[in-house]
């Protein structure tokens, strides 16, 4: 992709941003195999109640086989699992833990780890883990970012960003995440001009 357009997904994300959108633009990476029964299961998860619960557990468990290590369908069993009350170890070490042993590797599980976690520091420490784990993966870098800004070290954030543009400069979440950082900054006005100009 040329610089020009490069340019201009950057400009487009800091309108984007501009105007109150933020996220969302996360890859799904639910395997087709999986995709119906996740979708099934995540729009019964959003109902809450216990009969859908129940009925969401069951679809992600026909589509658990399938899965693969998808981010997005174990976070959403995870979160159905929490909301059903099952037991928490469980869940770590019957169900995910063999498969994190079986793709040791893989930053996925470190993910889910991450997006469920309420403290900072843990949260830092699952992405750190996963980033290390696969560093080549935007994903984890650009969730470490969006954390590292989150806990105040827009300086770190704003150079995982730029390493992210230097090799993939079209990637239109780290675009967002740049202009999100800019805006921060109070740089606003001269990033407009830098965007128009440039493209």
């Amino acid at each position: 992709m040329g610089r020009r357009v490069a340019r201009k997904l950057w400009l487009l994300a800091l309108l984007l941003v501009l105007a109150g959108w933020s996220g969302g633009l996360s890859a799904d990476d639910v395997p087709a195999g999986a995709k119906k029964d996740y979708d099934e299961a995540k729009a019964l998860y959003l109902k809450g109640d216990a009969k859908s619960l129940a009925a969401a557990f069951s679809a992600l468990s026909k589509g658990k086989g399938k899965a693969g290590e998808s981010a997005d369908f174990w976070e959403l069993f995870a979160r159905v699992w929490r909301a059903s009350k099952k037991p928490e170890a469980d869940l770590w070490e019957k169900i995910i833990l063999p498969r994190e042993q079986a793709a040791p590797l893989c930053p996925a599980f470190d993910l889910v780890r991450a997006r469920l976690e309420s403290d900072p520091a843990k949260k830092r420490e699952h992405l750190e883990k996963a980033v290390a784990k696969d560093p080549l993966a935007v994903a984890p870098q650009l969730m470490l970012a969006r954390e590292l800004r989150a806990q105040g070290e827009e300086t770190k954030a704003e150079e995982l960003v730029e390493k992210i543009l230097e090799k993939a400069p079209d990637n239109e979440e780290a675009l967002v995440v740049k202009a999100e950082l800019m805006l921060e900054g109070g740089l606003s006005r001269s990033a407009m001009t830098f965007a128009k100009d440039s493209s």
